[in-house]
């Protein structure tokens, strides 16, 4: 048992526990999923959707994080893109899917370092704060301006956007503006 639903049960808070529907769990995790990308101004091809429907109901748990991280991973589908190849099955290799495309997309050792300083922090970090950190580390800087030799030697505040916006889903603001893992 977790300490906060200790602590509930403790305070006699009453418990709800929301469950999909038996037999249609995997038709509701799809509705979802389709729901979330109609938001984001995205929908899946004919073909996809046949994949992502039978990934969805071979899937153990579809839990909401379940959902969120294989919509973080079908937004960023072309029609080109081989579905059954490009979603993987069950909560952390989807969370390994998106942070080898992180790794792929914005550099391993940037990605390695940010996501470090976040797993690290108590309360989270700021944009500046992060900025300052990454700054700090030789091989992210040396990744960074492997083309080019700044006078000074500090990450470019778009360089840390761009991988936070490519995070969306995974991290929240907290409290003073600071950034932290969502889940």
């Amino acid at each position: 048992m977790y300490l906060c639903e200790t602590r509930l049960n403790e305070a006699t808070v009453k418990r709800v526990d929301v469950e999909m529907t038996k037999g249609r769990a995997a038709e509701e995790a799809m509705e979802i999923l389709e729901s979330l990308l109609e938001k984001q101004g995205r929908c899946l091809q004919p073909a996809q959707q046949l994949v992502v429907r039978e990934k969805m109901a071979q899937e153990k748990e579809k839990t909401a994080l379940y959902i969120n991280l294989a919509c973080g991973v079908v937004s960023k589908w072309t029609c080109q893109v081989d579905a059954a190849a490009s979603l993987n099955g069950g909560v952390k290799a989807l969370i390994e899917q998106w942070f080898e495309e992180l790794q792929r997309d914005y550099g391993a050792e940037l990605v390695r370092t940010a996501l470090a300083i976040l797993t690290f922090s108590v309360k989270g970090v700021s944009d500046v704060e992060m900025e300052d950190l990454l700054s700090l580390h030789d091989g992210v800087l040396d990744k960074v301006f492997q083309y080019a030799t700044p006078k000074v030697r500090r990450l470019p505040t778009h360089v840390w956007l761009r991988l936070k916006a490519a995070m969306d889903g995974l991290i929240v603001e907290g409290e003073h503006g600071c950034f932290q893992w969502y889940h």
